[in-house]
Formats: structure tokens, sequence, C-alpha cells
């Protein structure tokens, strides 16, 4: 993932931390919310870009972005 200078959640403006996460299958690094909880990664930035612009998102879109993903680690 890009490294974003993230210094304040979107949501509650608290301070987050970039960290490894867990997933089922393998881990990710995304960025967590100190106060809230919120978690960002590139997938959630993708589905969240896709539901603004009414898209949603499908199973091929989404396996492109993991495997966007996969390659930059």
């Amino acid at each position: 993932m890009d490294q974003l200078l993230l210094t304040k959640c979107f949501r509650c403006n608290g301070a987050v931390i970039y960290d490894k996460f867990y997933g089922p299958y393998d881990h990710f690094w995304g960025w967590k919310c100190l106060m809230c909880g919120e978690i960002i990664d590139p997938v959630i930035l993708a589905n969240r870009q896709l539901m603004r612009t009414g898209q949603g998102i499908n199973s091929p879109e989404r396996e492109k972005v993991r495997q966007k993903e996969l390659l930059s680690r």
C-alpha cells in the first residue's frame, strides 16, 4: 500500500497508526484509529470510491485490488 500520511481519522479526527492486521487467509497493512477503531486499507478505500460512483464492487474488481495490494508488499 502506498503509505498515505494520515494523521487524523476520517470519522472522528482521532489519532491513527499504521498497523498490521490478520485476516482469515493472510495479513494486510492499514491505518487504525486509536479512538474509534476505524480501519482503512486499500480495499476499503477502493470499495468506498466505487460506492460513491454508484458502481458497487464485484468479484473481478475486488480481485484486481487484492492483487495490487499483494504486489506492493
